[in-house]
């Protein structure tokens, strides 16, 4: 299964699973800093062992520049530990995620082929604005 992560919307985290034949959607009412929290519960009430996880989706380019990071940082740190190939998407794609798949395919067999890491960077929508 793949995971779809979109943390576009304030104070919101959509969190997709998907193969070929299935997509199952959960959205939390959560703050950023619970994305992790979320996905674990995702993956734990479908009875889903993290190793199983073939790639990762996150949105980029929308949303609060904490929740991106956040986002970002979570499944780089997933793609370094397990290898598997990431995404970086935008909102438009979230609609139909099973057309991700093979683009994670190309992505994969190159990284794997070349043995090299490829990490997802944060994409913002604007500038900034800490402590405005």
């Amino acid at each position: 299964m793949y995971i779809l992560v979109d943390p576009s919307e304030k104070d919101r985290i959509k969190i997709i699973g998907f193969d070929e034949t299935n997509i199952e959607t959960e959205v939390f009412d959560a703050i950023n800093r619970e994305i992790l929290f979320s996905l674990d519960y995702f993956l734990l009430a479908r009875k889903m062992d993290k190793k199983n996880v073939q790639g990762i989706a996150v949105v980029v380019g929308v949303g609060g520049f904490t929740s991106t990071r956040l986002a970002t940082t979570l499944a780089n740190a997933w793609h370094f530990v397990e290898n598997i190939p990431l995404l970086a998407i935008s909102v438009d794609e979230v609609m139909e995620p099973q057309k991700l798949i093979k683009k994670f395919n190309l992505d994969s067999d190159k990284s794997r082929g070349l043995n090299v890491r490829q990490y997802i960077l944060a994409e913002y929508s604007g500038e900034p604005n800490i402590g405005l």
